[in-house]
């Protein structure tokens, strides 16, 4: 007996059989374990954003990606949308109309939920056809092209039409600063929103007797000097200059009139109202008139301030009114889906049927085309921030 003790101590411990039955049950439990996880992991709903993230415009794009980002990671912080967690899936469209398409396709490819953007109006003009055909559902934080009002279709926003702003920065340049001959540059690069608002500019100047006497469409990924504009504006005699681009071409043609010795009084879109403007332009800047659509500075409230608060210590910069439209846009989208779900169609109708909505920057409300109407406000750039000198009530021209 001892001996049969010792071999089977050498042959080490003896192995339990497991039979048929413990097999099944096994099996069982594993299948009960991966349920149980996956019911624990759902599947997330994925949220597009589509901006310029490289080139001269993407201060714009990075802003707003930026602001729907904090969005994302606070709804997730609180449970996500309907016990779903929030993916942001970010695409740079590089503000071009060809790249926006692609895009398009590709957002439908991945079954976004909606996707935030475009950002500005010559992307958000390009794909607001395609987004019902594609059963897409665009919201925009910034595009504001009058072309895209009033039009039953995929494309909505929280940012008013351009129209009302520029005429009223028109009449204002003609009324306050005794303005009268004027010379215009529009980027050609995002037309949609461009030349839109130089007309509306235009329209505000003769209002008030003033008029436009110099135009140039211009190509900024071309144009490496402003040399010969600035030639021809001073052989036209112009007092004062609109200039419809980005904020990073907007300080470089302030720094090229500067340079050059001229004191014309500048004017800029609310495109360029951001705080590139200032790193880029300097001095150069200072001075210079703008409209936009609000004029409720983000820390002028306690909300305001503790935005401002958690965006500085998230990513280390200021935030811009481009940062606080990102960031409502997906808090207004959440709100639509938390009500309607992910499918397009009840999607829309939650969107134009949310009634008004709390932003950052005020109360929005949109009509039945997915358009909202907001106040203006003229600014000014001085000492590196905007100070509002001119008010208009909500509502359109």
């Amino acid at each position: 007996v001892e001996t049969q003790r010792m071999k089977r101590h050498a042959n080490g411990p003896t192995r339990r059989r497991h039979g048929p039955g413990s097999i099944v049950r096994v099996a069982v439990l594993a299948l009960v374990v991966a349920a149980v996880s996956a019911g624990c992991a759902r599947a997330p709903i994925r949220i597009g954003f589509a901006g310029p993230l490289t080139g001269t415009g993407s201060d714009l794009g990075v802003q707003g990606r930026n602001g729907a980002t904090l969005a994302v990671e606070e709804l997730n912080a609180a449970g996500g949308i309907l016990g779903h967690p929030v993916t942001l899936v970010p695409r740079d469209d590089r503000g071009d109309a060809a790249r926006a398409r692609e895009l398009a396709v590709e957002f439908a490819d991945l079954g976004v939920a909606a996707v935030v953007g475009h950002m500005t109006s010559t992307a958000s003009a390009a794909i607001a056809p395609l987004a019902t055909e594609l059963g897409l559902v665009y919201l925009s934080p910034t595009a504001s092209t009058a072309a895209l009002s009033g039009i039953d279709d995929g494309f909505f926003r929280i940012q008013g039409a351009t129209d009302r702003p520029a005429a009223a920065l028109g009449r204002h340049a003609a009324e306050h600063a005794s303005v009268r001959r004027v010379a215009v540059i529009a980027d050609a690069t995002n037309a949609a929103y461009a030349d839109p608002y130089a007309a509306a500019f235009a329209a505000g100047l003769e209002e008030a007797g003033a008029r436009v006497v110099y135009t140039h469409r211009l190509n900024v990924e071309r144009l490496l000097s402003w040399g010969l504009d600035l030639i021809a504006m001073r052989e036209r005699d112009v007092d004062a200059v609109l200039i419809v681009a980005s904020a990073i071409e907007t300080a470089r043609f302030a720094q090229a009139v500067r340079a050059a010795g001229y004191d014309w009084q500048l004017y800029g879109s609310g495109w360029a109202a951001t705080d590139a403007l200032h790193s880029y332009g300097g001095q150069a800047v200072e001075g210079m008139l703008f409209a936009r659509s609000v004029s409720v500075p983000l820390g002028a409230s306690e909300s305001g301030r503790r935005f401002v608060e958690v965006y500085r210590a998230r990513f280390g910069r200021e935030p811009s009114f481009a940062v606080a439209q990102g960031y409502d846009t997906v808090r207004y989208l959440a709100t639509a889906i938390q009500r309607a779900g992910t499918d397009a169609g009840p999607l829309r109708r939650a969107l134009v049927d949310t009634g008004p909505f709390e932003t950052m920057l005020g109360s929005v409300e949109m009509d039945r085309y997915g358009d909202i109407a907001t106040g203006t406000a003229v600014v000014r750039s001085t000492g590196g921030t905007f100070t509002t000198i001119h008010d208009m009530p909500r509502g359109r021209l």
